[in-house]
């Protein structure tokens, strides 16, 4: 769902070569504003404590890189825990 919440922001970030939307309002849009449509927000749409979350970590801003968007994640947490990382984007 938010994969294609992004893919129709990513429509809207400019407009006529003028920016519409910042990142932060596109992603913003995609997770919390969503979590509140469904009244969830308590319990979604943000990173928080005591939120439930899992959480994509990619190798760049796919704002800058859209087609990054389909890519592989260079790191997964789910209910908190890592579940993927590759072997270049070791936390730290």
């Amino acid at each position: 769902m938010v994969q294609l919440e992004l893919e129709a922001q990513r429509l809207f970030v400019h407009a006529d070569d003028r920016p519409v939307f910042t990142a932060a309002d596109s992603l913003r849009v995609a997770t919390l504003n969503s979590a509140r449509a469904l009244g969830l927000e308590d319990r979604l749409g943000s990173i928080a404590e005591g939120k439930q979350a899992d959480l994509v970590v990619l190798d760049d801003d796919p704002f800058d890189n859209p087609d990054l968007i389909d890519s592989k994640a260079a790191m997964v947490f789910e209910d908190g825990t890592l579940t993927y990382c590759t072997k270049d984007s070791t936390p730290q």
